[in-house]
Formats: structure tokens, C-alpha cells, sequence
């Protein structure tokens, strides 16, 4: 099980609307653990971050979208995902320059644990436009140092 840790919620905003409806929602921003436990170990780890809108009322049935009153240091389970997707343009945020990418990230709920976890990656990333081409790269092991390793490196 991963958990992500509320870092910012935006004032209230509203979107275009639709049929002159306009809906209240708030940006919200996640981080990933900076550290995990592998065999008994502490490891410090690189964070990563997302954002998701939640909408005050939903369109589809009215009621508040998860993570709207949500709060800064709030805790949910989830993980920010990166998978390979169709290419897509993005712009340089200095320069303006266009090019193209084929990875995208996102924030997805749910218990990392459950092997439905997989079905929720999917959802997440269609919503997000952006459906998923392959599937997740497999990573290596990791080989951790033993014990005897750690105390005489930290002592």
C-alpha cells in the first residue's frame, strides 16, 4: 500500500460550465513518501508529484468528488503513475518550443496492494485522455545491504 500526502489545495474556482452551469472545483497536489522501508531499512527515496481537480458537486450525480475537502497534510491512499502513452505535444516552459512525448503521469486512488489497483491505472489514465499503449515496465530487484553492511557504513 502507497500513500500520497495533501501538499496544497487551491482556493475554490469554476469551470466553463456546461449549458451555462458552471461547477465549483479545487486543484488539489500530492506528493509521494520521501522515504520507504525495504527489509527493515530507511530509504530515502526521490518524491514525486501530482494534481487532481475535485469538484464540489459532481455533473454526473451531484454529489462532492473525492478530494474536495480534502486538506493539506491529509493522507489517501494511491500513487503517482507513469506509463507510455500515444505521443502527445507538451510546450517548454521557458521557451514555448513544442515537442513530443510519449510518457504521461498521474494520480491514481487506490490501494496500491490490490491487484485491482491495475483496473484503477487504466480508468485514471482514459480520464485523463491519455489511455494507456503498454503494459508497465517490469523493474529489477533491488539488492539491499545487509545489516552487518549498515552498521559498519552508518556507524
Amino acid at each position: 500500500m502507497s500513500l500520497l500526502t495533501v501538499i496544497a489545495v487551491s482556493e475554490v474556482k469554476q469551470d466553463k460550465g456546461t449549458k451555462g452551469e458552471k461547477r465549483n472545483y479545487k486543484t488539489i497536489g500530492f506528493r509521494t513518501p520521501n522515504t520507504k522501508v525495504i527489509s527493515g531499512l530507511k530509504i530515502r527515496c526521490k518524491t514525486k508529484e501530482g494534481v487532481v481537480n475535485a469538484w464540489e458537486k459532481s455533473y454526473l450525480d451531484n454529489k462532492m468528488g473525492f478530494g474536495f475537502d480534502f486538506q493539506v497534510d491529509d493522507m489517501v491512499e494511491g500513487d503517482i503513475v507513469t506509463r507510455e502513452v500515444s505521443e502527445y505535444p507538451i510546450a517548454d516552459t521557458t521557451t514555448g518550443e513544442e515537442r513530443m512525448v510519449s510518457t504521461y503521469s498521474c494520480v491514481v486512488f487506490g490501494d496500491t496492494s490490490d491487484p485491482s489497483f491495475e483496473i484503477e491505472i487504466q480508468k485514471a489514465f482514459k480520464a485523463a485522455g491519455h489511455p494507456i499503449v503498454s503494459e508497465p515496465v517490469k523493474q529489477k530487484s533491488v539488492v539491499v545491504a545487509s545489516s552487518a553492511v549498515k552498521d559498519e557504513v552508518f556507524a
